[in-house]
This record gives structure tokens, C-alpha cells and sequence, in this order.
């Protein structure tokens, strides 16, 4: 077995709760059994044991099982291509392949031609994705019940439903990642495009311009205005580390937008020319990770309610102590649920504690060097961010992180460029940055060790350079 966590730890960086462990492999594990069923292979025991098994958990943190993931491309027509090209878009650093699966020669056949017909039927499947998933939220604002056993019913509605079809998810993501590489190939990064990643951003900084003065006053006394539910109802499950199920996010801790909305900062215009294929296939990813904030937002929602009322009935002993149970204790599973709570709590409190204090060290490297993704010169003191719900203000300033998420778009709108880690041109730190207009290099090895806050250091984001000055 092969852990790879290059890029996975940009959706679960750092340590996880047991619950999100839980559901992240439950998620992994539907959406690509889906992508077995759709593309004929789901009947092959090799197939159905590698995609049971696509991410992993250890010592609370989420791990890519790349060996598997390897064995699926395998599959695919042209994999000596394709797999490269995913590896520099996931910049997976694990080389070598293990054996192919054992696949019948026609079930390989009916692989490759299903795959043809998914790959050319994707945008109107994806577009088909973004109106079921829409229309599964409007079911959930709509209907979200109070009892126990209506959350577990609402829950396993969700799962049966829109994730379903998610599948179509990792088709386009690998239409995405051809056409970056042949674009990277050509010396023609893809950018100019209206990303959905961009939409919280732009209607923060929307709602931070129109505010009265009797609002900004409230604000700076601690008050939000009530216009601001209404981005919290749209965007309030995008922050950072926004697919831990734990997390803090506008919808649950409401008073965090009050900081977001001083610090807000003017963003560029949406860009106005109609995206071409390879632009559409980066737009339709970064819609459906919104969309995919938006869901964990519903099963956050759905989970801390339960957490609520097991506390009520003293099962717990705190509302958040939900967050360290995993989904079959929950009733959110097929099968009995757990037994006693309280004791499970404490054993996993315990351990996880032990995971925290004892973070992953790797090497240190002093070069400061990495992956070239977003062109442009800027010279500016570092700010190193590990956790950008606590970090300074960072106007002006070359964010330093390990990985971003998603959710970091509303503190990148105010830097002046980024160096991450972690990540490639498809991350999302990177994408942004281009639609930002923002210097980056991302996968920097050590760079959140080897730089220190007030450092001065000038960034080519078209070179992949990083130098102190």
C-alpha cells in the first residue's frame, strides 16, 4: 500500500477529525464506485476492490492510496500520456507503478469506450450536475427537519442523490488536466475565464463597498448588518479547511464574516470572452468544488445538529464532541449503529491528541524553488500563513503556506503574491492567482520553515523563482 498526501492535503490539511476521516473515505469510495459503474468495470473484482480504497486515513490524516489510483489509469487509453500528466497536475511525487490489474481484455475494451463517450458527453453532464445539485439545495433549505431520524433519513437523501452522479467530476478534472498540460506545453497557461471560486469573493467585496455608514459602524462595534445573511445563505460554507467537517465556517460561527468584510478588498472584473473547451473544463471544476463546499456544508449542518441533540440527552457530553465519532456510530451508515458514545470520545480524544502534537517533519531543503504557475514579478516583505483563520493582515504581502484550499480566496484577494508548498498549476492556489493577477511558484519544498515574517524576497511567477533580497 502506497500514502500520498501531495495534494490531498490541500482539502484536509493537517490533521483530521475522526468524523471527517469517516465521511471522506465514505465520499471517495461513492464517487469512484459510480465511475466504475459508468464506465462498465464496476463487475471486475480487482476494480471494485482498488476504488473501495482510493483514500485513506492515518493518524488522522487524509492520505491519496496512490497505488490504486495508478492501477485505474492503468486502464485508460493512452495512460502512458495520461499518467504523467496527472501526476504534474496532482504534483504526486510517488514514481513508481505497480502491476496493472487483472483485467479481461473486453472488459478493457468496454473501459475505453465508455470513457470516450463520457469524455465528449461531460460539459452537459456537468451542467446537468450543477442544476441536480441545485436543486437537491433548494430541497435541503427547504425541508431540514429536527428530529434525529429525519437528519439520518435527510442524510442518506443526499448521499443516494446528488453524490450519485459526482462521478462525472473526475472526467472533467482529467479534461481539465490535458488541456492545462497541452496549454503549458504551448506556453499558453489557461486563465481568462469566470471561475465560480471567485464569486464569494467578488460578492464580499460587493457587499463590503455598499455598506452604509450606520452598517460599518455596527460592524467595527461587532454587529453584523442582516444583509449580510444573504451571503451567508449563499457562500457561507466556503472557508479554509472547508471539507473538515469540524471546521468554522461563515454559516456556523457567523461573527468570522465581521473581519472578512473590514479587510475586504476590491477584486479584478470577470473576465468577458466565452471560454473555450479547455476553459470550460477548468470552470466546470472549480463550480463543482463550490458546490462540493456547499455539500460537506449540508452534512456539516446535518451532523452538528445530531451532535445537539446527543449532548441534550447527555449520550455526549458536548454538542462538539460529535466531531470525534465516525459515521456508522452516527446512524449514518448502512447497519446498526454504535453503542456507547461517551467512552468511544474519550479513547479518540486521546489518540488524536497524540496525532497533533506529533506533526509529519520532512526534510529540509534550503532551495527556494518550485513550480512556475502564475506569471509576473513582485518584490514584498512574507508573511508566513499556517492558519489563515488566525492570520495578520496581509495587504501587500507575499502569503507563505503549506497549501491553501478553496477556501483562502477571500485572503489571497488582499496579497501580492503567493508561495505555497504544495500544489501544481491546477491547484487551486494556483488558478486563483492567475484570476487574481498574483505572482505564484507553488510547490516550494520547506519554504513555510525557510522563511521567516518580515523577510523580503522577490517572486517570479513565470520562472518558478523565489529569491531573498
Amino acid at each position: 500500500m502506497r500514502l500520498d498526501n501531495s495534494n490531498i492535503g490541500e482539502n484536509y490539511p493537517g490533521v483530521c477529525s475522526p468524523l471527517t476521516c469517516s465521511f471522506a473515505q465514505e465520499v471517495y469510495r461513492l464517487i469512484f464506485a459510480r465511475l466504475a459503474e459508468r464506465l462498465g468495470a464496476d463487475a471486475v473484482p480487482e476494480v471494485a476492490a482498488a476504488v473501495a480504497h482510493m483514500a485513506e486515513a492515518h493518524e488522522g490524516r487524509m492520505y491519496y492510496r496512490v497505488d490504486n489510483w495508478y492501477r485505474l489509469l492503468q486502464l485508460l487509453p493512452g495512460r502512458r500520456w495520461l499518467i504523467p500528466i496527472w501526476k504534474r497536475s496532482l504534483a504526486v511525487q510517488v514514481q513508481e507503478l505497480p502491476p496493472p490489474l487483472a483485467v479481461p481484455f473486453a472488459a478493457r475494451l468496454r473501459v475505453v469506450w465508455r470513457l470516450l463517450r463520457a469524455w465528449f458527453a461531460t460539459p452537459g453532464l456537468m451542467s446537468a450536475l450543477e442544476a441536480d445539485f441545485a436543486a437537491a439545495k433548494r430541497d435541503f433549505d427547504a425541508s431540514f427537519p429536527a428530529d434525529s431520524e429525519g437528519l439520518r433519513e435527510l442524510y442518506f437523501r443526499i448521499r443516494a442523490g446528488v453524490l450519485r452522479n459526482w462521478d462525472i467530476t473526475l472526467v472533467n478534472d482529467l479534461r481539465a488536466f490535458v488541456a492545462t498540460d497541452i496549454a503549458r506545453r504551448l506556453g499558453r497557461p489557461i486563465g481568462g475565464v469566470e471561475l465560480a471560486a471567485m464569486a464569494p469573493v467578488r460578492a464580499l467585496a460587493d457587499l463590503a463597498r455598499t455598506l452604509a455608514p450606520c452598517e460599518r459602524a455596527a460592524l467595527a462595534a461587532g454587529v453584523l448588518p442582516e444583509r449580510a445573511n444573504v451571503f451567508i445563505a449563499e457562500f457561507g460554507d466556503r472557508g479554509p479547511a472547508e471539507l473538515k467537517l469540524e471546521s468554522a465556517t461563515f454559516r456556523t460561527h457567523p461573527d468570522t464574516l465581521i473581519p472578512a468584510l473590514l479587510g475586504a478588498a476590491p477584486v479584478p472584473a470577470p473576465p468577458s470572452s466565452r471560454p473555450g473547451r479547455a476553459r470550460q473544463a477548468v470552470a466546470f471544476r472549480e463550480a463543482s468544488r463550490l458546490n462540493r463546499a456547499r455539500l460537506f456544508g449540508m452534512v456539516r449542518s446535518i451532523v452538528r445538529l445530531l451532535g445537539e441533540q446527543l449532548a441534550a440527552t447527555g449520550q455526549l457530553a458536548q454538542a462538539e464532541d460529535v466531531f470525534y465519532l465516525t459515521l456508522p456510530e452516527l446512524g449514518l451508515a448502512d447497519g446498526p449503529a454504535g453503542g456507547a458514545l461517551a467512552p468511544t470520545v474519550a479513547q479518540r480524544k486521546a489518540e488524536w491528541a497524540r496525532y497533533t502534537a506529533e506533526p509529519a517533519s520532512p526534510p529540509m531543503d534550503d532551495e527556494l524553488a518550485g513550480t512556475a504557475c502564475s506569471a509576473g514579478v513582485v518584490e514584498a516583505e512574507v508573511v508566513v500563513v499556517l492558519d489563515p483563520a488566525a492570520a495578520p493582515d496581509v495587504a501587500g504581502k507575499i502569503v507563505v503556506a503549506q497549501a491553501t484550499d478553496p477556501g483562502w480566496v477571500f485572503l489571497l484577494s488582499r496579497a501580492a503574491g503567493v508561495i505555497a508548498e504544495r500544489g501544481s498549476l491546477l491547484s487551486h492556489v494556483a488558478i486563483i492567482a492567475r484570476e487574481l493577477g498574483l505572482p505564484a511558484v507553488v510547490g516550494v519544498p520547506n519554504a513555510t520553515r525557510l522563511l521567516r515574517g518580515g523577510d523580503r524576497v522577490r517572486i517570479d511567477g513565470a520562472a518558478g523563482t523565489v529569491e531573498r533580497v
